[in-house]
């Protein structure tokens, strides 16, 4: 059922496809509404490994973050595996402290070789991209867990990360005598601007003609093994943390591995783990202008969950993955989950997304036991706008079904339950495993998942899905296009936000093929346009 299934849905396969350069845009044309250039449906998943690519080794408890004007993704750290990629190994798995750049246009990972002092190797940490300077674009990164289960309480700033990256470890003493409170590890950081003629969280203080940046850091794991309920912020203008003062008495419990994103300014989060076996669905608020929490009852909720990951789109928060403990004593049972989840932070409903699998051939469903057999007819993903029927196998079902136990993704080995994506695969899985401590983000409106592990094997495969594009963008491809075709110089006449986004999607090539659009009013700007998009939008939803 839409918005409440706890379905448990096995992983699919079916062979791989030549990935051309914009294969993005050609592959989910049927996607797009022309007539709003907004996509109207959920995706399908893609598996992002190409076998003749050069791959960053198998982790989880990793971090990656976009940086869309430049079109790359920067990874850092992790949980590596010492396996030989499909069977486990009596090996101790090693902490990282690589460092990797994803060019989202080429879809290439290239290892970055930074001087300076590098962090630890850690894993459960945070990272940040800092681009107050144009010319130099910085990556912040704090805390986690080292080998030997030490806890890190440094702040790292890799400067200069796409021309002379170098590392900078951040002295105690700029960062205040409290940074010995700071150690963690399974915390969450979430950015918030402050823009000028505003007052600052922090210092309530007026914030600077060129605006300010925040890191916002809440809960983890502490030495104590303490699950903490605190947040913290990090000043990027002053270099320097300090702990907010929340006003409210009621807030969430102490947890780790829960997943935080900010929307305006508010932080919503999710699920999270406390103690050694209590798994958190509750969702909570914090509002930024007043500090004060908020628990949002929503019916619905996805499963409670740990390690799982999320990010923001438009208004709404996407989750995926995780895992939960069941059962009671000595008898527990680990559960690991690839569900979808989206929340939206404006109506408060959540609603579980479905994506299906990219391919021709029959209409056949997933059933229960994932064989393909069930015929076409039921409507799986969201109601209404996002209601789609998937494609479930690529092929025949029974053929595909037999194709799939030469899969190492198919849990085709008798000693375990799950393994790891070879890369020599005939059949890799084109939809995510089960797993947790994976890392995602957004990027062009596509949801992206990395990494994690099951309870066995860390992985390397990648994963991502269109996502509909928020409401309030909808028409920028149209205005795209239209300022292309008739050469308008739109740097000067538009607001600099836009102008940068506007730069990133003309960049590679439109995402559109307009032959012609409707002119502009005289008296109308494109912020205008953009509004009354929204509004029709919104009225049309």
């Amino acid at each position: 059922m839409s918005g409440c299934g706890c379905d448990d849905v096995p992983p699919l396969l079916s062979f791989p496809q030549p990935v051309p350069l914009h294969w993005r845009e050609a592959h989910h044309k049927s996607e797009v509404n022309p007539a709003t250039g907004a996509r109207n449906v959920a995706g399908r998943w893609d598996n992002e490994v190409r076998r003749d690519a050069v791959l960053p080794r198998p982790r989880s408890g990793h971090t990656i973050v976009v940086h869309e004007r430049e079109g790359v993704a920067i990874m850092f750290g992790g949980l590596g595996d010492d396996s030989d990629g499909c069977h486990p190994v009596n090996v101790k798995d090693p902490v990282l402290n690589d460092l990797w750049k994803y060019d989202l246009r080429t879809d290439t990972w290239t290892e970055i070789h930074a001087t300076g002092t590098y962090p630890e190797p850690v894993f459960g940490h945070t990272a940040e991209i800092i681009d107050t300077d144009p010319e130099n674009l910085c990556l912040l990164v704090f805390g986690g867990q080292s080998s030997g289960g030490a806890l890190a309480n440094e702040t790292y700033i890799l400067s200069n990360v796409l021309r002379d990256p170098q590392w900078h470890k951040l002295s105690s003493t700029r960062s205040g005598s409290i940074v010995s409170s700071l150690a963690r590890w399974g915390h969450t950081m979430v950015t918030l601007y402050e823009p000028p003629n505003t007052r600052s969280i922090i210092t309530q203080a007026p914030v600077s003609q060129d605006g300010n940046l925040l890191l916002i850091v809440f809960g983890g794991m502490a030495a104590s093994y303490e699950s903490l309920g605190d947040v913290w912020v990090f000043d990027v203008s002053r270099m320097q943390w300090s702990e907010l003062q929340v006003k409210s008495a009621r807030r969430p419990t102490g947890r780790r591995r829960h997943v935080a994103a900010i929307d305006g300014h508010k932080m919503w989060v999710f699920g999270g783990r406390s103690e050694w076996n209590y798994f958190h669905k509750d969702l909570w608020c914090l509002d930024l202008d007043t500090l004060k929490w908020s628990e949002i009852a929503t019916p619905c909720s996805p499963l409670p969950r740990t390690g799982h990951c999320g990010a923001m789109h438009g208004h709404h928060l996407y989750i995926f993955g995780g895992f939960e403990l069941r059962g009671m004593d000595e008898e527990w049972d680990y559960v690991l989950h690839n569900d979808l989840h989206r929340f939206n932070t404006k109506t408060h409903r959540w609603e579980e997304v479905r994506p299906g699998i990219a391919g021709g051939g029959d209409d056949v469903e997933r059933d229960g036991d994932g064989d393909g057999s069930k015929p076409k007819g039921l409507r799986l993903g969201l109601r209404g706008l996002l209601s789609r029927t998937p494609r479930a196998w690529r092929g025949k079902g029974a053929a595909a079904a037999e194709a799939a136990s030469d899969s190492c993704c198919a849990g085709a080995h008798a000693e375990h339950e799950t393994t790891h994506t070879c890369p020599d695969l005939v059949h890799p899985c084109h939809e995510p495993r089960k797993r947790s401590m994976a890392a995602c983000y957004v990027y062009r409106d596509r949801l992206f998942i990395h990494g994690g592990r099951d309870k066995y094997l860390a992985f390397h495969c990648a994963f991502s899905v269109a996502l509909p594009a928020p409401p309030s963008r909808h028409l920028v491809p149209l205005l795209a296009q239209y300022i292309v075709t008739n050469g308008i110089e739109y740097r000067a006449r538009v607001p600099p936000e836009l102008s940068a986004y506007l730069d990133s999607v003309l960049a590679p090539r439109p995402l559109l093929q307009v032959r012609s659009a409707p002119p502009l009013e005289n008296d109308m700007t494109v912020e205008d346009h953009r509004d009354s998009g929204e509004d029709e939008d919104e009225d049309a939803a």
